[in-house]
């Protein structure tokens, strides 16, 4: 499985949640699958993101793509994002049961 991971600050999160609702169509055709949103717990202007992605190719496209800079830019993204693909290598969950 494939994950992609950002964090980056933002100006004003009401502005970046409705920018990043509106680009899902963006996301999903370019690979997205799920996300997740975290906000930091001292400093609500800092945001990571968990995708999960169909393939590295296509989240690496995803990453270098123009759309994505403008979207960012637009949304009110501050400073350089940091951007990762992740590839799973284990998953455990736990359960009553352990």
């Amino acid at each position: 499985m494939v994950h992609v991971l950002i964090r980056h600050r933002v100006s004003d999160f009401n502005q970046w949640k409705a920018d990043f609702d509106n680009a899902f169509l963006f996301r999903q055709n370019s690979g997205e699958k799920s996300f997740h949103l975290f906000r930091d717990g001292n400093d609500p202007s800092d945001l990571t993101l968990l995708f999960e992605w169909e393939s590295g190719e296509s989240a690496e496209k995803f990453l270098k793509s123009d759309q994505l800079k403008r979207e960012m830019k637009n949304a009110g993204v501050q400073g350089q994002p940091e951007m990762r693909v992740l590839h799973e290598m284990v998953t455990m969950r736990r359960t009553a049961a352990d």
